[in-house]
């Protein structure tokens, strides 16, 4: 019966948004709800709402084996508001004078300090500039599959620290 159409669909919706809003779960449509019925997997955004909003380092693989090559990352880093830059900076403090410095959007960020042309940032931004990755190719792979984002940082173009950056994820979130 058409009629029976015509009222269960928009009483299942509104029992379906009611359901997902006891349990904190906004839909900003109900085809949106409908769409839910086909979705295999759940990607969340870094708002705060899982994790606690504080990246740090957790891991570090220093190729270079030289304390002063943290800190040359760490003072053209500090020159950077990104919150991936920040954490870098967090974990090595530096009193270093940075003498050039420039932002690459979405890949790093590229400079020179104490005399040395630093790259940091992603794999495209080291690609950019020909700084060969590929004897590190496993930490990367490995490090990115345990959820951590990979930030590596060139000297005078050769690949010298990655970084293993994560936001811790909230005891409250399931």
């Amino acid at each position: 019966c058409p009629c029976a159409l015509g009222l269960a669909t928009p009483t299942a919706i509104m029992v379906g948004t009611g359901r997902a809003a006891k349990k904190n779960l906004v839909f900003k449509t109900a085809s949106a709800l409908e769409g839910l019925a086909h979705v295999d997997l759940i990607v969340f955004d870094k708002t705060k709402t899982l994790t606690e909003g504080v990246v740090a380092v957790e891991m570090i693989e220093n190729l270079s084996q030289s304390q002063k090559v943290l800190e040359m990352v760490s003072a053209l880093e500090s020159q950077s508001e990104h919150p991936l830059a920040q954490a870098v900076v967090q974990y090595t403090k530096s009193d270093l004078e940075v003498e050039q410095f420039e932002a690459v959007f979405g890949r790093g960020i590229v400079g020179e300090v104490a005399g040395h042309q630093l790259v940091v940032g992603n794999e495209q931004l080291m690609d950019d500039h020909g700084i060969d990755i590929t004897s590190s190719r496993d930490v990367l792979d490995a490090w990115s599959q345990k959820g951590m984002t990979v930030v590596m940082a060139a000297v005078d173009g050769n690949l010298s620290v990655i970084y293993g950056l994560r936001d811790q994820i909230k005891d409250s979130s399931k």
